[in-house]
């Protein structure tokens, strides 16, 4: 089978990237032939080339309507939009005219904000996939137009990464052209636990109002002035993650630490790549996103031996009832709200002082180890290869 790849970006560190390879790889196993495209030569470019595979280098960009929230976006809509659609409409060129040279089984995107791949697929009446990843505007904010069209394409079908998803994107496709597949985080021989934990908390994710990281800043003071007020220490608050996506916010967070006497309690450590290391010591790793579309950081922490303590909204609410459905209780504590965020740290706080929430028999041990059974049943890199493929062979005979 040839299938061709167009990725959205190419940072290595996100989580569709992440997902990306660990689908690919699992395509190529089983002795598949693999082509990308992508839209510069970093990152990605480089990791594909190394697995020998062909990329194609052309500049794109999201099918994505230019942000409109400050008063310089509102003056820039029409020369940016200008640019996207012109940008865009050299890529399909380019990307057409390789199809038509490559002539792949599947063309598969990557994620649903390009649509370089459907432009290429309709002009050689080829298999197109869209790999739902983000909801658009809950997320990241994104208006995504001619979705809907894309999808509706005969030959379209949709791998989404949650139930939700594909409930939200899938209406009036057929169902045999739309699948469920969660994203391969981790490998069986990843799963650790280590019961030795260390008294802070731990934050992994981009610095973003999207994930939640006011609210989670917010609730960190409220729960160490309610620790200092018994006359204790807090416990530290790691922070995993780039600044450079909102540096104002970063700054408005450390201004905010700074007035309440805070700020040598968080440690702010930008992107790091042993981010596992510290989900295994860590009391409890937060993921307080408004709406993942699936919440990657969630099943890694699980899988590492972290304690989770997760917003009940988008992708992470459906990772806590597919721990329900299969273990019978929490795997994990959620909130909903700062209050309940507050209450979570200072539960997580208590029990870590008494000394043994995390020895065998403690409050935790066994809550930690029934995620890791969640993390093994549905998060395997092992897995996700084979599903795409069977999907992949269902189209195929569909679309004979």
């Amino acid at each position: 089978m040839k299938i061709l790849y167009v990725v959205s970006g190419t940072g290595l560190q996100g989580g569709a990237t992440k997902s990306f390879f660990a689908m690919a790889d699992g395509v190529a196993r089983e002795g598949n032939e693999i082509k990308v495209v992508a839209p510069d030569a970093n990152g990605v470019t480089v990791a594909a080339r190394e697995r020998g595979w062909e990329v194609l280098v052309v500049p794109y960009r999201f099918c994505a309507l230019p942000s409109w929230h400050t008063m310089r976006d509102k003056l820039m809509f029409l020369p940016r939009l200008l640019k996207t659609v012109i940008c865009n409409l050299k890529a399909r060129k380019v990307v057409r005219k390789f199809a038509e040279h490559y002539r792949p089984d599947i063309i598969h995107d990557n994620t649903s904000v390009t649509d370089i791949g459907h432009y290429a697929a309709t002009h050689i009446g080829a298999t197109h996939v869209i790999h739902v990843r983000e909801y658009g505007w809950k997320d990241f904010r994104l208006v995504l137009p001619f979705i809907n069209e894309r999808l509706h394409y005969p030959k379209a079908a949709l791998i989404a990464i949650t139930d939700d998803l594909r409930e939200l994107r899938g209406k009036g496709m057929p169902a045999d052209r739309c699948t469920t597949i969660y994203n391969g985080v981790v490998k069986k021989e990843q799963i650790r636990y280590n019961p030795d934990k260390e008294p802070y908390f731990l934050y992994a994710g981009r610095i973003q109002e999207a994930k939640g990281v006011r609210d989670l800043i917010d609730a960190y003071i409220n729960y160490a002035r309610k620790i200092q007020s018994e006359s204790k220490n807090p416990m530290r608050m790691v922070m995993a993650g780039s600044v450079t996506h909102d540096p104002g916010l970063y700054a408005d967070l450390r201004r905010k630490l700074l007035d309440a006497g805070l700020d040598g309690n968080v440690e702010w450590m930008g992107e790091i790549k042993n981010v596992d290391k510290y989900m295994s010591r860590t009391a409890a790793t937060v993921i307080p996103s408004l709406w993942e579309g699936f919440g990657r950081v969630m099943p890694e922490a699980m899988a590492s031996g972290s304690l989770c303590v997760a917003r009940d909204t988008g992708g992470t609410a459906e990772q806590l009832r597919n721990g329900r459905r299969m273990s019978g209780h929490d795997i994990a504590l959620s909130f909903t709200d700062n209050a309940g965020l507050t209450a979570r740290l200072l539960e997580v706080d208590e029990a870590f002082r008494g000394g043994e929430a995390y020895k065998a028999g403690g409050k935790y041990e066994k809550m930690i180890k029934d995620s890791q059974k969640v993390v093994e049943n549905y998060y395997l890199c092992e897995e996700v290869g084979r599903k795409t493929l069977d999907f992949y062979n269902r189209l195929l005979k569909q679309d004979k």
